[in-house]
């Protein structure tokens, strides 16, 4: 069922109940009266009636059939005790036995909108009033206001949760201001006495003046951001110290020997490859000749 659908109760023994059995007696127009009679709870259920069905809707419920067989099973129902005759309509005695009236529903909706206004007032108000929140007064949760002293503002009066909440955004605030901005590569970057002991100290052996430009240049050209300048020089320092890893050779043209497997080391000799690749280049060259078998 889909949140916030209305439904029917109906019993399994619908079809049992003495008075329903009773329909048995128009033979074939039996089934065309208990579908008005669903139908006819079912109205009473949707718009709130508690029971009452009007005349003319009588007719709309029986559609496609004409208006006339809409009053005569409607008439049928009244004969069998399902329904009553009233002025303007029928009304339906067994409605309200399975379903609320319209005052209960009306209650239970008025019911949950407080408690979710109740959850809400204790969610946002906490310790502090609001003037315009009922519950601010009425909720025996909420925090009491403790009369005024010689003249003195009641504590959890509007005039000072105001001052209370101005304090406390300005608190914020100023905890906010107080966390440094990134900032750009700075003109004025100088590396310190301090600095260059670290360096001393933690990478020997590292061409601070060096990597310093590196540092420096790179970041401008990246126009890249931090809120501790000396901190990222730090970083960059200690990378300088880490080992490259294999460098992947670019792509180019194939050696000759790899679409050649006939030709001989020793033809590589005069060729461009260089004395110091001759070893690889007959690892290959066998390779390649395992290869094509």
């Amino acid at each position: 069922m889909a949140r916030g659908e209305i439904f029917l109760p109906l019993a399994v023994d619908f079809a049992g109940d003495p008075a329903v059995a009773r329909l048995a007696r128009y033979g074939r127009d039996a089934r065309g009266c208990r579908d008005l009679l669903v139908a006819m709870w079912l109205y009473c259920k949707r718009c709130r009636t508690d029971g009452f069905v009007p005349a003319e809707q009588v007719g709309a419920l029986v559609y496609p059939d004409p208006p006339r067989c809409g009053e005569r099973d409607a008439d049928r129902l009244v004969e069998c005790g399902l329904a009553e005759k009233v002025d303007g309509g029928y009304f339906m005695p067994s409605y309200l036995k399975r379903n609320p009236s319209r005052e209960q529903i009306d209650a239970a909706i008025e019911k949950k909108a407080q408690a979710g206004a109740l959850g809400n007032h204790r969610r946002w108000h906490g310790n502090r009033r609001d003037p315009e929140c009922r519950y601010c007064i009425t909720d025996p949760i909420a925090p009491a206001i403790t009369p005024a002293i010689d003249g003195a503002k009641r504590v959890g009066s509007p005039e000072t949760e105001t001052e209370t909440e101005t304090e406390t955004e300005t608190e914020t605030r100023n905890k906010r201001g107080a966390r440094k901005r990134a900032t750009r590569t700075p003109s004025d970057f100088v590396v310190t006495d301090g600095m260059r002991e670290w360096a001393r100290q933690q990478i020997p052996g590292v061409d601070v003046s060096r990597e310093t430009s590196k540092f420096l240049d790179y970041h401008r050209a990246k126009d890249s951001t931090f809120a501790d300048w000396t901190a990222a020089w730090r970083n960059w320092m200690r990378k300088a110290t880490e080992t490259p890893g294999p460098v992947r050779a670019l792509p180019g043209p194939r050696p000759p020997y790899y679409d050649n497997p006939h030709i001989e080391p020793a033809e590589l000799a005069g060729s461009d490859v260089a004395q110091s690749s001759i070893a690889a280049a007959r690892d290959a060259l066998n390779q390649r000749r395992r290869t094509i078998g």
